[in-house]
């Protein structure tokens, strides 16, 4: 980091996707499953393997500068509404708690959070064997 600031980078990038999701479900928009799916099978998938702003620089799509240029009045509408703040009350956790605490496909939690690991630890050794992964910063 060039600077002070309060968090590291990547737990203000993680509070700022878990706020909106938070939102999502506070506003009854989306359930928390919803969520976590829509996460895990969309931008997800993509970070794995290039950042927010690497993700945007395909030269076939324009390139970083052209696709900011392109969608800078969405974004600056997003996140005005972005902006709101959320009230995480006792029920909106427990609401998210019974949703996603427990089994997962009959799995108990300590087994899920070994599945996560191994999972996570298999994608590192995919990105590292590629011509590619030794060449770009994860």
């Amino acid at each position: 980091m060039r600077r002070f600031i309060v968090g590291l980078v990547a737990d203000r990038l993680r509070a700022a996707l878990l706020r909106e999701a938070l939102h999502i479900v506070a506003e009854e928009i989306a359930d928390a499953p919803a969520v976590d799916n829509s996460v895990k099978q969309g931008v997800g998938m993509l970070w794995a393997v290039a950042g927010p702003f690497s993700a945007s620089a395909h030269p076939d799509d324009g390139g970083l500068r052209e696709q900011l240029a392109e969608q800078a009045v969405a974004y600056k509408a997003l996140w005005r509404d972005l902006a709101n703040t959320v009230d995480v009350n006792q029920a909106l956790i427990d609401r998210l708690a019974r949703s996603v605490d427990g089994p997962v496909r009959g799995l108990p939690p300590e087994e899920q959070r070994i599945w996560r690991e191994e999972m996570i630890e298999r994608i590192r050794r995919l990105k590292h064997r590629h011509p590619l992964g030794g060449q770009v910063e994860d």
